[in-house]
């Protein structure tokens, strides 16, 4: 989700566009390339969630074995080598002890696509003009028995404090729930308001930058953690770098 603080909301980056076919699909890349000078002096506050890819009409939210999982995994990375795709699954392992392949499989996917977000962000800090904030949303909503996990839009409700109107994907309105859509809902509002997410009900959000990448980690307890997601960051950047971003 990505919100600018301003009426006018010009655009913010310069893509390098293009596509490349694999088998008898076209795939469209892009590639974000520089920030764009029409909005330097417009704030960003951008993030994705933990389970991105729980958005298709088939989520794959039921256990699977190593050969589903790779499977999985070559369509994140199309033509992904074996030694690479060994690769990416131990890191994502390591990192994650006890995780079920199935959700293995859902935080490399999500962490691809979260891959676009940070890369704004990266670009924007670039800039070094008005600031840009990141968030990660981990907080697991009660949709299919919490199968889904922090799915994408997940945080929508709360940073909108709708919750009423969100059961089948929250579940019951429960003070629990209640308190997070009301530090969620301050810092969207306090953003939108000043430019700086920073309020009384959560830390103080220090603006991104590329030396200790500062993210707001969106939970029950909201905490400011540098570079969360550092080696999984790391190993998708490079396996983005090999099989994804050659147009």
């Amino acid at each position: 989700m990505t919100l600018r603080s301003s009426r006018f909301l010009p655009p913010f980056f310069a893509m390098r566009c293009g596509t490349r076919r694999e088998g008898g699909i076209r795939r469209f890349m892009r590639t974000i390339s520089v920030a764009s000078p029409l909005s330097a002096n417009v704030p960003l506050m951008i993030g994705f969630t933990r389970n991105e890819a729980n958005f298709t009409p088939k989520p794959e939210i039921e256990p699977i074995d190593d050969a589903r999982l790779h499977e999985l995994v070559q369509g994140v990375f199309p033509k992904v080598a074996q030694a690479d795709l060994d690769q990416v699954v131990t890191v994502f392992r390591a990192k994650n002890p006890g995780t079920p392949n199935n959700v293995i499989y859902q935080l490399i996917a999500s962490q691809n696509t979260g891959a676009n977000i940070l890369q704004e962000a990266e670009r924007k800090a670039e800039q070094k003009a008005a600031p840009a904030y990141h968030y990660y949303f981990t907080h697991t909503v009660a949709a299919r028995g919490g199968k889904l996990g922090a799915p994408h839009t997940a945080e929508i409700p709360y940073a909108f404090d709708s919750l009423a109107h969100s059961e089948p994907l929250i579940g019951k309105v429960t003070p629990k729930e209640q308190a997070l859509a009301d530090k969620l809902s301050l810092t969207w509002t306090t953003f939108a308001r000043t430019g700086n997410p920073s309020n009384k009900l959560r830390p103080t959000w220090k603006a991104y930058n590329l030396q200790e990448r500062p993210t707001m980690v969106l939970d029950d307890e909201p905490k400011l953690v540098n570079d969360p997601l550092r080696e999984t960051r790391m190993v998708v950047v490079e396996m983005r770098s090999k099989y994804l971003n050659n147009t």
